[in-house]
């Protein structure tokens, strides 16, 4: 999977989305991660803690919590609005929720981590107060609501790519729907250890016998080592 490396960096300098909206910082930041999740190219992931902080710098609300639909890179008006309705595209608010739950995993930065949980307590309030339709307003923010109350499932997988084990171990994470979770992948040790500067998840972590290894976790504690995509997969099975 390639992304233009030149249409990358004119995201980073602010070219690209010096004019965006909240929804336009909100979505690349959780398609960053997808993208991460999918080829495990580290850079994705670096993009996307860069952006994300120039998301929180530009519409985080420092008063009340959420994230205003403008920013503040842009022209001013007399009331910045906040979106949370989830119609058929989701807000940028209810995206923005997962994906500062989705960092916190990844990065364990307070950067993310405080506005993450001034925005539990503001979803809890939209849900407790939400009339008519109620929660069902807000699915996509109820999506960021599980993944906080559930917390995260950690996994990582150590090996050769080419490996037919390792392949069937990361295609047991993918073939699965696992909605609260984080995944990485990395071929060995040292590249672990280079990785748990960004993720303090990938500290540790090695092939076992220099064969393919898998690590189911849950806030920092992992079931055995599966050296086997079927010990694996009945990990990821075992639930919640």
């Amino acid at each position: 999977m390639k992304v233009d490396g030149k249409l990358m960096r004119r995201f980073r300098d602010g070219e690209v989305l010096i004019s965006g909206f909240l929804n336009d910082y909100a979505f690349f930041v959780d398609g960053l991660l997808d993208l991460y999740e999918a080829d495990f190219d580290p850079r994705w992931l670096e993009e996307a803690v860069s952006l994300a902080r120039t998301l929180l710098g530009l519409f985080w609300d420092n008063e009340r919590g959420g994230f205003y639909s403008s920013g503040s890179h842009q022209e001013k008006l007399i009331a910045r609005q906040k979106e949370f309705y989830d119609g058929a595209i989701p807000s940028g608010n209810s995206v923005a929720f997962g994906v500062l739950h989705r960092l916190v995993e990844f990065t364990g930065s307070e950067d993310f981590s405080k506005p993450a949980d001034r925005m539990s307590r503001l979803a809890a309030t939209l849900f407790s107060g939400a009339g008519g339709g109620g929660a069902s307003r807000y699915p996509a923010l109820l999506c960021g609501a599980y993944y906080r109350l559930r917390g995260a499932r950690e996994l990582m997988i150590v090996g050769d790519r080419q490996d037919s084990v390792t392949v069937a171990m990361l295609s047991a994470v993918h073939g699965r729907f696992l909605p609260n979770k984080v995944v990485v992948y990395v071929e060995s040790a040292e590249a672990a250890t280079r990785l748990s500067k960004l993720v303090p998840l990938a500290e540790g972590k090695m092939a076992i016998g220099g064969k393919p290894t898998g690590f189911v976790c849950k806030q920092g504690v992992c079931k055995l080592p599966a050296r086997d995509a079927e010990t694996f997969s009945k990990q990821l099975d075992a639930g919640n």
